[in-house]
């Protein structure tokens, strides 16, 4: 151990080693302060949390809190499902912890197991790939649920918008056909039926029902989807009857849905291609010469 600190790489485990004890000491000392005026970030009727604390101390010391209010970055979290107020500055704190954490381990680590011991070039090579590895974790985690999540969207709304226009057309009002349609879709799809719960919240308090279809349109960030929001704004804003609306754009997302099923389905014999080229043709190829081989073996 007292070795590694001898060579010219010892300089790098001692900082890689103080960095984190500063950072120890910088988030115990925030945990442990009894005097910080942190703002609450999740019940601002309530005092802020220890872990609340410390995250707000650490978004004033990197001066986070302008980048977490862009709205790009807040959009991008939202489609994500990530909607409460610390989501931002978690996901900024951690491309900036991340890297650091992981760059001190690969540090100690290397260190330790002498790996690459005395070639300085391939292991400040190797620090520094886990720390941009560790950057763009966060970013690569929450575009998967941004894709999963609009997966999911894509996948359940034809089937809401049938609910919706069969609640529509039986006399209900757009509020009571979006809330029975959230009911009817929370089991089955969870995903979308928030998104409805929260377009229905907000149509009982902003001051303009059509500004809640465009937030909802925005969250989820699906043309399908765009396209009714649109409609129903337009509905809202000259009267014009939900249900027809409703009846058309229901008739285009299933001639879309179809239209989808034969992309897909054209799309599937190319991809087929070089899997039986590796997997089957060789078994084939065998099963047809090896008895003439065997054959041609057995008389010489």
């Amino acid at each position: 151990m007292f070795d590694a600190f001898v060579q010219p790489f010892g300089m790098i485990v001692a900082l890689a080693i103080l960095s984190v004890a500063a950072l120890l000491a910088a988030l115990r000392g925030a945990w442990h302060s009894r005097k910080a005026k942190a703002v609450p970030l999740v019940r601002p009727h309530l005092q802020a949390s220890k872990t609340e604390q410390a995250i707000d101390w650490l978004a004033k010391r990197f001066d986070l809190y302008a980048v977490a209010n862009d709205p790009v970055l807040v959009l991008w979290l939202k489609r994500a499902g990530l909607y409460r107020r610390p989501a931002a500055l978690n996901y900024l704190l951690a491309r900036i912890l991340l890297p650091l954490a992981a760059m001190a381990v690969g540090t100690v680590w290397l260190a330790l197991t002498d790996s690459l011991r005395g070639s300085i070039p391939g292991m400040v090579v190797v620090i520094c790939c886990l720390g941009l590895a560790a950057h763009a974790a966060p970013a690569i985690y929450v575009q998967n649920l941004v894709q999963r999540r609009q997966e999911a969207l894509r996948r359940h709304w034809p089937d809401a918008l049938d609910l919706l226009l069969l609640a529509v057309e039986s006399g209900l009002g757009i509020d009571a056909a979006l809330d029975e349609v959230s009911r009817h879709l929370a089991q089955r799809a969870p995903v979308l039926a928030q998104e409805l719960r929260m377009t229905i919240g907000e149509m009982s308090y902003l001051s303009d029902r059509k500004l809640a279809f465009s937030n909802l349109a925005s969250r989820c960030g699906i043309p399908a989807i765009g396209s009714v929001t649109t409609a129903l704004v337009q509905a809202e804003r000259y009267g014009t009857p939900i249900g027809t609306t409703l009846r058309s754009l229901t008739k285009d997302s299933r001639a879309a849905r179809l239209a989808e099923a034969e992309r897909r389905a054209a799309a599937l014999p190319p991809r087929l291609t070089i899997p039986m080229i590796l997997f089957f043709l060789p078994v084939l190829f065998a099963v047809i010469f090896t008895p003439g081989v065997i054959l041609y073996l057995m008389d010489k």
